[in-house]
């Protein structure tokens, strides 16, 4: 796999170039057959970045530039001056987010491992005539949970400035999502039945790519005042805004 996944990354990405235009960005790669992306800035939708484990060890990064339907530019092997050079790139008409200040609730740890340990322990039941007390393996993946969970909130970070918003979620890798408010197509906060009985909402931020991942911003598990403050927010800058993007 590792091997097929070195050919697969030089045939897709050999001699990447990423060149300005007058019109925004083009991106070049390819070995046997090449591809070429074109993408006006104004049109981008998110700027993302991440590291996966092997990346932090060697200092570099992948940016992908969102954008309507299949035209995302992916950049990787960035270094920290690349990155910068791109998100400001991406924000040119805007300075994002500096500081990610705020949290989601720590019971996001407890709603995650509740509903995996009442899946696994019905499963243990349900397996106990058939395998006896080796069924009590199927429990393993609740510290599992816990732990990674509790690491995953616990380095969550995001925060909101006056016309963008970001998020950072990080495990082993890490990766930070980041929009300009102005280009929200639409926003809604929304209660499950275990927010609403702790005081939680979540908001979501919806682009122009629809409600796949690329297309939406989420963040859930934070109180509600926090959330209908961003959807004011949100809304204020898109009502106000009179730039077109598309």
């Amino acid at each position: 796999s590792v091997v097929l996944n070195v050919i697969r990354t030089l045939l897709a990405d050999w001699d990447l170039t990423i060149t300005r235009t007058a019109a925004g960005l083009r991106r070049d790669a390819g070995l046997l057959s090449k591809t070429s992306v074109a993408s006006s800035l104004p049109r981008v939708q998110a700027f993302e970045s991440s590291q996966g484990v092997l990346q932090r060890q060697i200092g570099l990064h992948h940016v992908t530039l969102r954008n309507i339907g299949d035209a995302d530019v992916q950049v990787p092997g960035c270094d920290r001056d690349q990155v910068a050079l791109l998100r400001d790139l991406a924000f040119v008409d805007g300075d994002g987010v500096d500081a990610l200040d705020r949290r989601v609730s720590r019971l996001e740890v407890f709603k995650q491992t509740r509903n995996t340990a009442i899946v696994m322990i019905a499963l243990a039941i349900g397996l106990y005539f058939l395998i006896s007390w080796w069924s009590l393996l199927l429990l393993l993946p609740v510290p599992f949970t816990w732990a990674t969970t509790k690491r995953r909130v616990r380095l969550r970070r995001w925060g909101l400035d006056t016309d963008a918003i970001a998020d950072h979620r990080e495990l082993w890798g890490w990766q930070r999502k980041e929009i300009l408010m102005r280009k929200a197509n639409g926003v809604k906060v929304s209660q499950s039945l275990f927010e609403r009985k702790r005081g939680l909402a979540s908001v979501q931020v919806q682009l122009a790519g629809g409600l796949l991942a690329s297309g939406s911003f989420t963040i859930g598990m934070i109180p509600l005042e926090q959330a209908e403050a961003v959807r004011d927010r949100v809304l204020y800058v898109v009502e106000t805004d009179q730039r077109a993007y598309m």
